[in-house]
């Protein structure tokens, strides 16, 4: 097993450390990120050894943020929003919209159906119009199905 360098931050342990924050127990954080709640008590424990100090309290009513945590929760939110934002820009410039195929039916069942799929499944926001027939198709009036490999 690889052992963490704990010179860096792990964005999971903060990303769990910032629910643990929110929801004041592992089950309740463990819930909201679909995860168990030993992950949750694992990632804390991770990133409270790789800043060296205590973030959480333990109490008989759920966990409180000790004052470091209280300090590091500013700091944890704005990272959260930046990973949000970097994820937003990411979909933002996917390939999206309307490509139409038109291709002989032997080809078009035979070698391009799978790989459009694979297309597909690889930018969801890509819809494939595949026409199987033979028809003449004018690329500079855009008219009928077109499709540039």
């Amino acid at each position: 097993m690889a052992v963490k360098n704990r010179t860096t931050l792990d964005w999971e342990d903060v990303r769990v450390f910032l629910a643990l924050a929110r929801h004041g127990s592992l089950s309740a954080a463990a819930r909201a990120l679909s995860i168990n709640h030993a992950t949750v008590a694992r990632r804390v424990q991770s990133f409270e050894r790789s800043l060296g100090e205590r973030l959480v309290e333990r109490r008989l009513d759920g966990y409180v943020l000790t004052p470091a945590g209280a300090r590091l929760l500013g700091p944890a939110n704005d990272m959260e929003t930046a990973a949000a934002n970097l994820s937003r820009q990411r979909k933002e410039h996917q390939p999206a919209g309307l490509v139409r195929v038109n291709a002989p039916p032997s080809l078009s069942q035979h070698f391009l159906a799978s790989r459009l799929a694979d297309l597909c499944r690889s930018y969801p926001g890509i819809d494939i119009d595949l026409a199987t027939d033979f028809r003449t198709v004018s690329l500079e009036r855009q008219s009928g199905p077109c499709f540039a490999f």
